[in-house]
């Protein structure tokens, strides 16, 4: 028996994914974002792999799509019957998954923030600073 093929051997592109099934079904973004429950930017960002849906949204859009959720993810479209040996997500890992790229995102911003932070401090402390450049910089 051959080891199972790991569940994502290359970067995952659910973007084109989502894109791909929207043309397929003639929907607009406007349309599927109302059908999971967002709002068309979030949708957008989603479509343009700029931000990592929930569960709940994969679990939406798989049952859209008439699709089970390995295959959203993984990109693979073609019909296949159910014993053909379709990788089985285990939705905790996946729920993982999400909330490990959620908690990175929000670490992401905080980090963004402090720099942010010190970048303004630092523009205040050079317009606070004598116009004058100290004396043991004057030349003689």
């Amino acid at each position: 028996m051959t080891p199972a093929a790991p569940l994502f051997r290359q970067p995952i592109n659910l973007g084109h994914t989502l894109i791909k099934l929207r043309i397929q079904n003639r929907y607009s973004q406007q349309v599927v974002a109302q059908l999971v429950g967002v709002s068309q930017s979030t949708y957008s960002r989603l479509e343009s792999d700029l931000q990592k849906p929930t569960l709940d949204q994969l679990q939406q859009l798989a049952e859209l799509y008439e699709l089970p959720i390995e295959r959203l993810i993984t990109g693979n479209l073609e019909s296949r019957s159910a014993d053909s040996g379709l990788l089985s997500v285990d939705l905790h890992n996946l729920n993982d998954m999400v909330n490990f790229y959620r908690d990175a995102l929000a670490a992401s911003r905080k980090l963004n923030e402090a720099l942010e932070a010190e970048n303004r401090q630092l523009r205040l402390d050079r317009q606070s600073a004598p116009a004058s450049a100290p004396a043991f910089f004057a030349l003689s």
